[in-house]
């Protein structure tokens, strides 16, 4: 690459003295392309975007139309509560069954309008849902916070499971998040 000098003059003064100084400089003409320049904020972007997908993570396709066409099951009667603990960490719900009852191929309700399928619910604390895998009725995952979009997040407030087998409805208690400001 051909240098081209680039030539300057400006003026210095120091105390009751000024004189005029020529700078002679080269430009080599490398400069970063913008596309280069901009690739720390694409990238920032696209990463921090990434934490916000619509998608429900882990479902398949045909798994999101069966939840999402089913209802609450409003006229199922409740069978006995089951001694499961439900706290909320991020986007996971962890399931922490304190009782002897083993439930296999139910449906996890969440807030009454988030459906996901509950394989195995064992005992202890090895139960964990991802809350993007809970669809509603129109086939949208549960709406989880992210990074850049804090505010898409919703409190759980009430988990119940649907035994299809048996036609039942399980009541859960499920925790409050634990507040940052408050005392311990």
């Amino acid at each position: 690459m051909a240098r081209t000098p680039d030539i300057r003059s400006r003026l210095e003064c120091a105390g009751n003295r000024c004189e005029s100084v020529t700078v002679l400089s080269y430009d080599t003409g490398m400069r970063l392309p913008t596309f280069a320049a901009a690739m720390p904020t694409l990238l920032f972007i696209g990463f921090g975007l990434a934490g916000c997908s619509t998608l429900p993570a882990g479902v398949s396709a045909a798994e999101t139309v069966r939840l999402a066409a089913m209802d609450y099951p409003d006229n199922a009667k409740y069978g006995e509560d089951l001694e499961v603990i439900v706290t909320r960490e991020g986007r996971f719900l962890h399931l922490h069954n304190t009782g002897i009852t083993v439930k296999r191929d139910c449906v996890l309700w969440v807030n009454r309008q988030y459906a996901a399928s509950l394989p195995l619910l064992a005992i202890g604390t090895a139960n964990v849902v991802d809350l993007t895998t809970c669809v509603n009725r129109h086939e949208e995952p549960y709406p989880v916070g992210c990074f850049l979009r804090p505010d898409l997040d919703k409190r759980v407030v009430l988990t119940d499971l649907f035994d299809p087998a048996t036609g039942l409805r399980h009541r859960f208690t499920t925790r409050p998040p634990r507040d940052p400001y408050s005392e311990k």
